[in-house]
């Protein structure tokens, strides 16, 4: 697919469907301990408001959507894009979030490969092409630096609060109130 109105429309529409397939998949996952934290509660999943069920299904099926149009672009569209959810679902979600810290690191690198597959989508051919790598590879490379550095601007009591990035041996004992805020007193 060529660089047209057509081929821009497809690689935005993937793009958003699986990005927002994972955000769903992500929320799905963790709305136990989204309905626990005073940040995430107001949420449709722990509010009430979406059943898992429809949730787990909308995720699932853009996914598939993001997967089908990333194939018409071309094979490396779709192995970003593969990947990007892999990570970002498989490994960050699933398998690290509530379980070690390193969810950050490793969870970043489905941020950079939004680059590789934006870059991908705009070459030509059935494959794609792979002259002059080195921009989408620094440009993604900096986006998976940044998100474990840029994760230290957020304050830190927003931290000790997202339960997933404390090591498992830690647990939510009983809310706390100070200064108006709602707090959470953790035992280990």
């Amino acid at each position: 697919m060529s660089l047209n109105p057509l081929g821009w429309l497809t690689t935005g529409i993937a793009i958003v469907a699986g990005t927002a397939g994972c955000n769903a998949l992500t929320n799905y996952h963790d709305r136990d301990i989204d309905a626990v934290m005073m940040r995430t509660r107001h949420r449709p999943l722990p509010s009430g408001r979406i059943t898992p069920r429809a949730a787990l299904r909308f995720g699932l099926g853009l996914i598939s959507i993001s997967l089908i149009l990333a194939a018409l672009l071309n094979f490396f569209s779709l192995l970003w894009m593969a990947l990007g959810i892999l990570d970002n679902v498989g490994v960050y979600s699933l398998l690290l979030k509530r379980r070690s810290s390193l969810n950050i690191l490793l969870g970043g690198f489905s941020g950079g490969l939004p680059v590789l597959f934006g870059w991908s989508a705009v070459t030509a051919g059935p494959v794609g092409s792979l002259p002059n790598p080195i921009f989408p590879l620094l440009m993604a490379g900096l986006v998976f630096v940044w998100i474990p550095v840029g994760g230290r601007w957020v304050p830190h009591h927003q931290h000790r609060l997202s339960q997933p990035e404390q090591p498992p041996q830690i647990q939510l004992d009983e809310r706390c109130h100070h200064d108006g805020r709602e707090l959470y007193k953790l035992s280990g």
